[in-house]
């Protein structure tokens, strides 16, 4: 009920989150921890806005989905590649945190489980997790509601994935 009435630490939900991470998988919440850091890094070395465009195709981001407002301001000021920043990771925090509600009874065949599997992978990149990721979010699932899966696109053939939408919430 602390949390209902804003009595806990601000990070204690996303702390609870990142521990159901750890007795799901051991070694995940550091291996999405790592992720996220170089993934963060990158974006915030980015010179230009058709650099943060690259990158954002890295992370499996449709081409044209970002709101523009991620682009306006001043570049100089690294504005815009803080606020992509900062945007992603919150989109695979909530993403993570929906995962956590549904992951009960804990098995392999959990979302989470799959998740921490994803950021685990030794042999991608940083985006290339973050971008499997996100698109694995295309894979049917009854018991996810629409909201995690409701900013996805498919192929015409609607059997390739492709890539994420930018989620139409923000925190701006």
């Amino acid at each position: 009920m602390g949390f209902y009435a804003q009595e806990t630490d601000k990070f204690a939900y996303y702390n609870h989150i990142t521990a159901v991470a750890e007795e799901t998988l051991p070694g995940c919440s550091k291996a999405v921890k790592s992720t996220l850091s170089e993934v963060q890094n990158s974006i915030l070395q980015r010179q230009s806005i058709e650099d943060l465009k690259a990158i954002a195709s890295e992370v499996g981001i449709c081409k044209g989905s970002i709101p523009e407002y991620i682009f306006d301001g001043n570049f100089a000021a690294g504005v815009q590649s803080t606020t992509m920043a900062n945007e992603l990771m919150m989109v695979v925090g909530y993403t993570f945190a929906n995962d956590n509600m549904r992951s009960y009874p804990p098995s392999r065949d959990t979302r989470l489980h799959k998740a921490c599997q994803t950021f685990m992978t030794e042999d991608l990149s940083p985006t290339e997790k973050v971008r499997n990721f996100l698109v694995q979010r295309l894979q049917p699932n009854t018991s996810m509601g629409a909201e995690t899966s409701s900013f996805i696109r498919v192929s015409s053939s609607k059997k390739a994935k492709t890539c994420s939408f930018w989620p139409k919430i923000g925190i701006i």
